[in-house]
């Protein structure tokens, strides 16, 4: 049979792969968020990163956008941080997590 273009979770024709993480630390850098994606569990199931910072202070911005290599990735990911908290043993306010636009 044919198949059909690849839909999307809203069935569109672009899958959603891209993350938007608020309520980041201002402390996490890159590589602090690369660590926690390590550690719970999404080793090769990312491609990018990206952590906005202040160049003159060194802090991010408070957010963060996280690539993942597929859809049901991306799915499993904004699940897990959404509310969460483990960035850092301080961390009071729980994680959001939207689809980056």
């Amino acid at each position: 049979g044919v198949q059909g273009p690849h839909l999307d979770s809203t069935g569109e024709g672009t899958p959603k792969t891209t993350v938007m993480i608020v309520g980041v630390p201002k402390s996490v850098t890159p590589h602090g968020l690369v660590s926690v994606l390590l550690a719970e569990g999404f080793a090769r199931k990312f491609d990018f990163v990206y952590v906005p910072c202040n160049f003159m202070t060194g802090a991010s911005n408070g957010y963060a956008f996280v690539n993942m290599i597929d859809e049901a990735y991306a799915q499993v990911l904004k699940h897990k941080f959404s509310g969460f908290t483990g960035f850092d043993p301080n961390q009071d306010d729980p994680c959001k997590v939207t689809w980056a636009k």
